[in-house]
């Protein structure tokens, strides 16, 4: 084993692997807070990361590319690229998805509206009168697109999973297609939470 004391910039390699290993495509500020005990440590040192980042595409480690937030490149793990490729050919098309809102993919709520339009925070830590949407809501992933959300509310003694309500984003405009993928991803959603039965509060989503 080697134990030899790494570099400024093998440290800061390793870490920018591990966020792009767990997160997916990052932006070069998004690697700083991402190890919370190291963020003082590398606050102010994008340009460094940026830099290691153009290495690791050099040696072909990391893949670079653009989206249009029309800012700054992102980058990934190289063995990832192609999923990218998957992703913008439709790969995901009519597959529904609830998201836990502590997963890598969603608890960043800056990087997530960047991407997605979408605003994710999670109201459980909002006071009752201040919030929108309700104490703990899990995003819809339709595609590639964050559409919506949900909030739940499991009764274990009766075993039945109730929505509280559901929450679509004005621009989106669900059919029949979306409908069968919702439904079919409610149905396992209750099925690992052990509930016999769903139950909606509501009979229509809300928009907003």
């Amino acid at each position: 084993m080697d134990a030899t004391e790494p570099t400024e910039d093998e440290r800061v390699g390793f870490y920018v692997r591990r966020t792009m290993a767990s997160r997916g495509p990052v932006k070069a500020a998004e690697v700083k807070g991402y190890y919370p005990p190291n963020y003082a440590r590398y606050k102010g040192h994008t340009d460094r990361i940026h830099n290691i980042m153009e290495d690791l595409v050099e040696e072909g480690e990391v893949a670079r590319f653009e989206v249009p937030d029309g800012k700054k490149p992102y980058y990934c793990l190289s063995e990832d690229a192609e999923r990218l490729v998957d992703l913008e050919e439709g790969s995901v098309a009519g597959k529904a998805h609830l998201l836990n809102p502590f997963d890598n993919s969603i608890w960043d709520r800056k990087r997530v509206y960047n991407l997605f339009g979408f605003n994710a925070k999670l109201e459980a830590y909002t006071p009752a009168k201040d919030r929108k949407y309700g104490y703990y809501t899990l995003p819809i992933l339709y595609g590639d697109r964050l559409v919506g959300r949900i909030v739940p509310k499991m009764d274990r003694k009766k075993g039945v999973l109730i929505v509280q309500s559901t929450w679509h984003e004005p621009w989106f405009n669900p059919d029949e297609s979306y409908w069968a993928a919702f439904s079919a991803t409610m149905e396992s959603f209750a099925t690992f939470n052990g509930a016999e039965k769903i139950e909606f509060l509501e009979k229509k989503p809300r928009v907003g």
